[in-house]
């Protein structure tokens, strides 16, 4: 039995390593400005059910990125850090 579900998960890692991108690419993405608060980027993330937001300015281009983990470090006292 380990040794058949050994060679599936092989076969398996093998297909999805030949996996392009752009085949499990999200296209629809939302996003978020500079501007956006902590708040409502937390509420954003929660209610999507999402860990992170690309930051985008008024042309669309990528500044960055925010994440769930972002959010709590911005929580810590900066002596803290």
């Amino acid at each position: 039995i380990y040794l058949d579900s050994l060679n599936k998960f092989k076969d398996s890692l093998k297909k999805h390593l030949g996996t392009k991108v752009e085949d499990i690419m999200v296209t629809k993405v939302k996003t978020i400005s500079p501007e956006t608060t902590i708040s409502d980027i937390a509420e954003l993330m929660l209610r999507l059910k999402i860990n992170r937001l690309p930051v985008v300015d008024e042309e669309d281009n990528i500044l960055g990125i925010v994440t769930r983990l972002d959010i709590v470090r911005s929580m810590i006292p900066k002596d803290n850090k």
